[in-house]
């Protein structure tokens, strides 16, 4: 994300050897064959990379902790600390605008329950770029809700 746009051109996509047996309904959400990944790379020298692509950038995910712990534990960091950067979670950014505009509200925590919710539409879902892509217009939409014109209501 920069400023009002996601730029995909400049991602970090890599494809990362399984260090399991590929299970069968990861294969039903993700499309990823073990043929797949048979040739990915190794998942410490994948952390690796992107930790040092990432920089000093904050990170922005779903689940986002759940994804930091998977990535120390790929690059053996053990203890962390090498994953400092800024976290944000989209579940806790949604949660807490919608507790704003009403706070008896139970916002929805499903990721699919918040894109439909802020409109966004889901491309490539269950992918890691359709799915990092579907995180990062969530957030653009709901940083910039207050610029965004109210829906216009149809008249009979």
């Amino acid at each position: 994300v920069r400023g009002r746009q996601v730029v995909l051109s400049e991602r970090f996509e890599r494809m990362v050897r399984a260090s399991a047996p590929v299970d069968r309904e990861a294969v039903k959400y993700h499309r990823l064959l073990p043929a797949d990944v048979a040739h990915g790379l190794p998942p410490q020298q994948a952390a690796t990379e992107f930790v040092e692509w990432l920089g000093e950038r904050p990170l922005l995910g779903y689940c986002i902790g759940f994804d930091c712990l998977m990535l120390e534990g790929a690059a053996q960091w053990g203890g962390g600390g090498l994953l400092d950067n800024r976290r944000f979670d989209i579940r806790e950014v949604y949660r807490r605008r919608m507790l704003q505009r009403n706070p008896d509200d139970n916002p929805a925590q499903a990721l699919d329950d918040i894109l439909a919710a802020l409109e966004v539409p889901r491309i490539g879902r269950h992918t890691a770029v359709g799915d990092a892509t579907a995180v990062a217009l969530a957030f653009l939409a709901l940083k910039y809700a207050s610029a965004r014109p109210a829906p216009r209501r149809q008249t009979a």
